[in-house]
């Protein structure tokens, strides 16, 4: 929680051009003081003017412009009567701090898995996120690829990688995220077995969801700030159903 500024000295590992963006929107005391009410919970533009003894209008426009900038997004409020129901604004991912105790239990997780799997140790961090993975897989009746999809979707989002909503792509569809739990930028050197895991964890959910083989390839930083999970159904492989899928997941 921000308090007073506290921890406003953001991650390096967050491209700088983010980084001088958010900078430059949180030079605003009125945006910074909105930012600091949001971190304690998402909240409507009449609470804020009301917090933060601020005009509706002031809010508002200041609101539209860290929506622009992909920092805060909406969402559907509690209803209270007749109508639709109220708007409120949340951040849409952390903003600030460098969670060094995180990143310290992680990297020594690294070091321990290079020590003991040398260059075998980006499959090993693959199987462990495909074994995590398969734990947030569900069962459908009749499984589809949209409902593959909004699994993946909706976990990722629970663990914080703030997942676009989900397009088109050839015969499949993207997931772009735009957040690391961990993060991880390009030039991170612990970058590349962190993804490894994130690619098996995304197989995993998505390999226990489904009843047809899948094509799943995940495109870490496709641009600095946005990496992108692209699902398709693998036409090439044989198709055993849902028989084999429970032999795979050990369900049935």
């Amino acid at each position: 929680m921000l308090r007073g500024g506290e921890g406003l000295n953001m991650d390096p590992r967050i491209p700088r051009g983010a980084r001088a963006e958010r900078h430059r929107l949180l030079g605003n005391t009125h945006r910074l003081a909105i930012v600091e009410a949001l971190e304690e919970a998402p909240r409507e533009i009449t609470e804020l003017a009301r917090l933060l003894d601020l005009h509706a209008t002031t809010v508002r426009d200041h609101l539209e412009k860290l929506v622009e900038a992909g920092l805060v997004e909406t969402e559907s409020g509690v209803p209270t009567g007749r109508g639709r129901p109220s708007k409120r604004y949340k951040l849409r991912y952390p903003l600030i701090g460098k969670d060094s105790e995180l990143r310290l239990f992680i990297g020594s997780l690294i070091s321990l898995l290079r020590a003991a799997y040398g260059e075998e140790a980006g499959a090993a961090a693959e199987k462990e996120g495909a074994r995590r993975g398969r734990e947030f897989g569900r069962s459908f009746q009749h499984p589809s690829l949209e409902q593959v999809v909004r699994v993946v979707s909706e976990t990722l989002e629970h663990l914080s990688f703030v997942p676009d909503p989900p397009t088109r792509c050839g015969q499949g569809v993207a997931i772009d995220v735009r957040h690391c739990p961990f993060n991880v930028d390009p030039r991170d050197p612990d970058g590349p077995l962190v993804c490894a895991f994130h690619e098996g964890l995304v197989r995993g959910i998505a390999e226990s969801t489904s009843d047809e083989p899948l094509r799943i390839r995940v495109q870490p930083f496709v641009d600095p700030v946005r990496c992108r999970i692209e699902l398709s159904y693998d036409a090439a492989a044989p198709t055993n159903g849902r028989q084999a899928r429970g032999k795979r997941n050990g369900r049935r």
